[in-house]
């Protein structure tokens, strides 16, 4: 009797060891940012940098200055451009409407 009930036992626990490592990928959500980046006068920037301050992960505009980056919820990206101060905003993740 007790052999059956460890078994049981440690099943159940293992099914709680892996529905807690499933979810922990669901608290670094990530975001899609896209935009386009442009001069004061409202020219495309082509090739500007896009970056998530602290990472690695980028992009560069396209021809007609629009970049797309999947970043975390709360990360901060900094537009370089040659020429051009460097720019940092603050991304976030939309609620519901």
């Amino acid at each position: 009797m007790k052999n059956i009930c460890f078994q049981m036992n440690r099943k159940a626990w293992l099914v709680a060891i892996m529905v807690l490592c499933l979810s922990f990928p669901a608290l670094a959500q990530k975001i899609t940012v896209s935009g386009t980046v442009t001069d004061k006068t409202g020219e495309p920037l082509i090739g500007a940098s896009v970056l998530a301050k602290g990472t690695q992960q980028g992009t560069a505009t396209d021809f007609d200055g629009n970049y797309r980056i999947d970043v975390d919820a709360n990360a901060t990206l900094v537009f370089s451009y040659v020429g051009y101060d460097t720019q940092m905003h603050l991304t976030f993740e939309k609620g519901p409407r």
